[in-house]
């Protein structure tokens, strides 16, 4: 895959890409908070051959910008529209985990035409409960003010499902390379756009027909079974779902898995 710096509306974006000579579509992927786009390694194999690939560094992490401004979901799925024109591309299937979801859904909500359908991985349509704006008020200052190594036990359980926390340290460790790479004062403004700020995206697939894949894990401590029930039912009526024994990344504890439930919808 080829690395590049686009130049979009929230500045410079790191885009990794793999162009197909006779591609089936083409499918971009956003990770979620506290994540580079390498977050998606153990998937993209398998859909490299068939598949034009755009794999997106998000605001503040990896080699692209941090926005020293609140912006809006909104803007995140401008961004992912910038991508497509600047590589002339007429659309995507967006996969999207966490924040990725949210920006899948926008995208459909702001540019149907550009959307070929949407993976969404532990992720929810609803904004956040006013006690997390208060919580969102908070972390973003405490991480900016005293990094991210007196938190590292709080986002291990937030992130992880509690065995693979508990029981996988190889995993714990991948983590953690994670969020030591990232620089949470420049991030800060980032932390609050997604966690306190996000919109409430519950309608914006109200009679679609668009191709949705759902992957929720059942020990997601972020996105519980309300918000992922929630989710499901503001689906299409033909979503497809998979619910896997994870906690908030489901392409970190099972990739093999997102793999093969990505490979049964893309094949229906």
């Amino acid at each position: 895959m080829i690395k590049e710096q686009i130049q979009t509306s929230l500045g410079s974006m790191a885009v990794a890409i793999s162009q197909s000579s006779n591609p089936k579509g083409t499918l971009a992927f956003w990770p979620g908070m506290f994540f580079d786009g390498t977050m998606w390694d153990p998937v993209l194999d398998a859909f490299l051959p068939d598949y034009n690939i755009l794999v997106i560094d998000p605001p503040g992490h990896g080699g692209s910008d941090a926005p020293q401004k609140i912006f809006s979901i909104k803007d995140c799925s401008v961004i992912l529209r910038e991508i497509l024109d600047h590589h002339a591309l007429p659309s995507c299937m967006i996969v999207g985990l966490s924040w990725g979801g949210f920006v899948a859904q926008s995208f459909y909500k702001h540019f149907p035409d550009r959307c070929d359908g949407l993976v969404l991985m532990n992720t929810c349509a609803s904004g956040p409960k006013r006690s997390e704006k208060i919580m969102f008020t908070i972390i973003p200052r405490l991480l900016a003010r005293f990094g991210v190594k007196n938190f590292e036990s709080a986002l291990t359980n937030a992130l992880l499902s509690k065995s693979a926390a508990k029981g996988n340290r190889m995993l714990v460790s991948k983590l953690r390379n994670y969020l030591h790479l990232l620089d949470y004062k420049a991030l800060k403004p980032v932390l609050f756009s997604v966690m306190k700020h996000r919109e409430d995206l519950s309608d914006c697939l109200n009679g679609s027909d668009i191709p949705c894949l759902v992957i929720y894990g059942d020990q997601d401590p972020a996105m519980d079974a309300v918000r992922s029930e929630h989710l499901i039912s503001r689906m299409p009526a033909n979503v497809s779902i998979t619910k896997l024994p994870v906690g908030h990344n489901a392409v970190l504890e099972a990739p093999s898995d997102v793999t093969a439930a990505m490979k049964r919808f893309l094949l229906a």
